[in-house]
């Protein structure tokens, strides 16, 4: 980047963004983006021809265990687990909606 590339106009920027600015923000702004494209420029100069393309900074792996064939409980298994049933052969669970004008439970 040359000195030239550099110039940038701080009044149309903040035009476009609909900002008004005085002049001392103007003067602040344009040495802060100066700033940031001259460190630019220098990152621009790092060699990086030894170092592969990478998508995070750091190394992820997946973790998520495969998939495994299990048996499943037999319904009395599960009747067995459950709080409360009925019959039986029915998992009662508490009443969530009433019909009518009642409301919640």
């Amino acid at each position: 980047m040359n000195e030239k590339s550099q110039d940038v106009d701080i009044r149309h920027i903040a035009n476009l963004a609909r900002l008004n600015l005085n002049d001392g923000e103007i003067s602040r702004y344009e040495t802060d983006i100066n700033a940031i494209l001259s460190y630019a420029e220098q990152l621009s100069k790092v060699d990086l021809s030894d170092v592969s393309p990478t998508a995070h900074a750091a190394s992820i792996t997946n973790v998520i265990r495969s998939d495994e064939e299990r048996g499943s409980m037999t319904r009395s298994e599960l009747l067995d687990n459950a709080p409360d049933v009925l019959d039986d052969e029915l998992i009662k669970v508490p009443v969530v909606i009433r019909h009518g004008s009642e409301g919640p439970a």
